[in-house]
């Protein structure tokens, strides 16, 4: 019996130091551990600034970064233990891709990368004068509206690069309707640079975060509104007008009381040519404004009868006319658009050449002038625009080795 416990007990012996052998070789053999989502730190950003430059994008945030070393010290490693630096230093405006310096603990070795370059963009440091725009945020009931008296600042500055300061169509100043009270008081609110769209603009600052808009609750009343409209038959031109017979206006109890009716200002359709849409201008009592519904009212002219034709013309269409026999005038590339209005017979037998265009140089002197240009045309027309109202042209003295040209010559 005892010589079998000590059989076992070598056996045990045996097998512990097996064991104990396998760990320590399983710990030191080698492996690769990834570590993902390691955040890129940007270095030297500031040295941008001093050069009038601004990052304005970055291809990526985040790389995943393999390391090499002994089972126990790589499966140990974290993402904070590791560095990826992108250095900005010395890079200029445009688009670059620059390299990541990417560094790990000493304990194990750096292997791959998901990503050894970003690409980044960098853009001109601008600062602009954007315009403040004050609007009711809230839901607006039948009786009242609120009533923006005025705002500390009209304009604010953004600063940012240039791209995105292009995209700031406005600042917004949205006040909360349910901070506006039947007393006139003024309220701070959030400034928000915004597009086009009215969608927010990120990474731009502003010189200030906020405005005080100084605002109070006031009273609405529906009245019918009075339009004069002249103009609807001239030119045998079959015009149809269409006006809006009421109006909404807010102000103060007192202020409305006495309101009936409001009038606008007279509308005259006698030049319009083509379907149309004119705003109406109300003629308001001191004390009382538009409220929110009633906002661009707006008279819709239907015109039939009539026709649109569109030409287009170059320099070589255009006379100069006065110069000198000693001159001669070269006309810089210009696209002239004219649009012609009419009855649709007149319309219809216009040619391109019934347009012609004369520029009067008299007594211009050599060099560059800007000179109005004036349109002639044949036929029995309503209306006739054109574009550009002035032209470019370079008046040059003729050299005796050239013979002189006349007035229209062109380059």
């Amino acid at each position: 019996m005892l010589k079998n416990d000590k059989v076992n007990f070598i056996i045990a012996l045996i097998i512990a130091a097996g064991l104990w052998a396998y760990v320590l070789v399983t710990d030191n053999q080698s492996m690769d551990t990834t570590i993902k989502n390691v955040p890129i730190t940007i270095i030297n950003e500031s040295t941008l600034e001093s050069d009038g430059l601004v990052l304005l994008s970055v291809s990526d945030e985040t790389v995943n970064v393999t390391v090499k070393g002994e089972r126990g010290e790589a499966g140990k490693i974290k993402k904070e233990g590791i560095h990826v630096v992108l250095d900005l230093e010395g890079v200029k405006a445009g688009e670059h891709t620059v390299p990541l310096q990417i560094t790990v603990p000493d304990r194990v070795d750096f292997k791959d990368a998901s990503k050894r370059k970003v690409t980044v963009v960098i853009d001109e440091l601008v600062t602009e004068e954007k315009n403040i725009v004050s609007t009711i945020d809230g839901d607006l009931n039948d009786e009242q509206e609120p009533f923006i008296v005025q705002t500390d600042k009209d304009t604010v500055s953004v600063t940012g690069a240039r791209t995105l300061v292009d995209s700031v169509a406005y600042i917004s100043a949205p006040l909360d309707v349910k901070l506006v009270g039947d007393e006139l008081h003024a309220i701070s609110v959030d400034l928000i640079p915004v597009d086009k769209d009215g969608n927010t603009v990120e990474n731009v600052k502003l010189s200030s975060k906020s405005v005080s808009v100084t605002a109070v609750m006031l009273n609405k009343k529906t009245v019918p509104l009075k339009v004069n409209v002249v103009g609807a038959d001239a030119s045998d031109a079959d015009r149809t007008v269409t006006v809006p017979k009421t109006i909404t206006v807010k102000g103060y109890a007192a202020a409305l009381a006495d309101i009936s009716y409001i009038t606008a200002e007279t509308v005259d359709v006698s030049e319009i040519y083509e379907d149309a849409a004119l705003e109406v201008k109300p003629l308001l009592p001191e004390g009382v404004e538009v409220a929110a519904n009633s906002q661009k009212l707006m008279v819709k002219v239907t015109v039939k009868g009539m026709e649109t034709r569109r030409f287009t013309y170059g320099k070589e269409d255009i006379a100069v006319e006065g110069i000198t026999e000693d001159m001669i005038a070269y006309i810089s590339d210009v696209t002239i658009d004219v649009t012609a209005v009419g009855k649709e017979a007149d319309i219809s037998a216009l040619k391109e050449e019934d347009f012609y265009f004369v520029a009067d140089a008299s007594g211009l002197e050599p060099g560059e002038h800007r000179i109005e240009l004036k349109c002639h045309f044949e036929g029995n027309l309503s209306e006739v625009n054109f574009t550009p109202a002035e032209i470019l042209v370079t008046i040059e003295r003729v050299t005796e080795e050239e013979p002189a040209a006349d007035g229209s010559e062109e380059s």
